[in-house]
């Protein structure tokens, strides 16, 4: 992921429920007056060899538009 300003979240649960996550974090953004921008990377803090689904942990980290206007 290139350099600059980025905004990120964590999910704990399966990965399933990640578009629950993504659609709250955009809509954060987006009252903050933040534009998110690409790539969206996903890094799995613990996954299916550590936890059963319900303690998974993923962080989301989505690069800023600096002008959003």
């Amino acid at each position: 992921m290139p350099g600059g300003l980025a905004a990120g979240t964590t999910r704990v649960g399966p990965y399933a429920h990640l578009p629950l996550a993504y659609h709250a974090f955009f809509a954060s953004l987006h009252e903050h007056g933040l534009c998110p921008g690409a790539p969206v990377r996903e890094t799995c803090l613990v996954g299916p060899a550590e936890a059963p689904p319900g303690e998974w942990v993923t962080r989301v980290t989505v690069p800023l538009l600096e002008d959003a206007a």
